[in-house]
């Protein structure tokens, strides 16, 4: 999960969607601009969705574009193209904890191979 060019990023709820017929979550890695103990996260793997939320010191301000966290994904056994959704109910919050504008998202492309 990437994010570009924020500004003053203090904490986020980040809340995913994939297809779990297909495809399974494993494991939530801190990113390079994030700490070890960013995440308390979640993977449901009965629904395919995945929560990351982080608290402010986890950032404490900050500005730039960088890498969140790494998703480890396994493929089922279909082939085919699916997507990981960023939900429309994600909050990016800054050091005041006024919600961040999400100006654009973009999903994730997953290519599920044989």
């Amino acid at each position: 999960i990437y994010i570009e060019d924020v500004v003053d990023l203090e904490a986020m709820e980040l809340h995913l969607s994939y297809p779990p017929s297909n495809i399974s979550a494993n494991t939530i890695s801190p990113g390079s601009i994030s700490s070890s103990s960013i995440f308390i996260d979640a993977i449901n793997s009965a629904d395919g969705t995945i929560e990351l939320i982080s608290t402010a010191e986890n950032f404490t301000g900050y500005t730039g574009s960088g890498t969140l966290a790494k998703i480890s994904l396994t493929a089922g056994s279909i082939a085919g193209l699916d997507t990981l959704h960023i939900k429309d109910t994600s909050i990016l919050r800054n050091s005041g904890n006024i919600p961040i504008d999400i100006l654009n998202s973009m999903y994730g492309l997953i290519e599920v191979v044989e």
